[in-house]
């Protein structure tokens, strides 16, 4: 929309966000068949209970966090702002159930947490969280954490040192 109202962009990042049809949840016989091929992999048994034990420390830990933010953010927001964020939360739902993603003549500089969720399926052959077909050029920068750390303690400084870097690099205006 900025390019076809003629002004400049000279940066364009994307945190942690695949282009359209490029991720979708994987079923669970999808997710039963990555954790099988994956145990089945393994050499001893101690790896394969690691394993599992690994799977469900992360799966309690990702439930706790949705309640402690969910819990913060209930808990510090006027009832009148919290109907706006229901109104603003439905609304994005809706853009993103509906947008369609067009090409971008410039480059774009993608941020993506590592660690991706066993219930996400990438379909991207690109690398470029499926904004490669629809930009000139994209930049790929990766964090070791998952999705929801992207923003927290100590990834947020990572995130931040990425940034600024890729920021550097931006040529001056004219």
């Amino acid at each position: 929309r900025l390019i076809a109202a003629a002004e400049p962009v000279e940066f364009v990042a994307v945190l942690d966000a695949y282009a359209p049809g490029s991720s979708s949840p994987a079923g669970r016989l999808t997710r039963l068949r990555v954790h099988i091929r994956n145990i089945a992999g393994l050499r001893s048994l101690r790896e394969r209970l690691d394993y599992v034990a690994v799977r469900l420390e992360r799966r309690r830990r990702h439930r706790a966090m949705h309640r402690r933010e969910l819990r913060a953010a209930v808990e510090s927001v006027p009832p009148a702002m919290a109907e706006r964020v229901d109104e603003t939360m439905i609304r994005c739902m809706r853009a993103m159930a509906t947008y369609a993603a067009g090409p971008y003549p410039g480059r774009i500089y993608v941020v993506r947490a590592k660690q991706i969720d066993d219930w996400t399926q990438i379909n991207d052959p690109t690398g470029t969280c499926g904004w490669g077909p629809l930009c000139r050029g994209v930049d790929v920068a990766e964090i070791d954490c998952e999705h929801l750390e992207l923003f927290q303690h100590p990834h947020r400084i990572e995130l931040a040192r990425l940034l600024d870097a890729a920021l550097d690099d931006v040529p001056a205006s004219r």
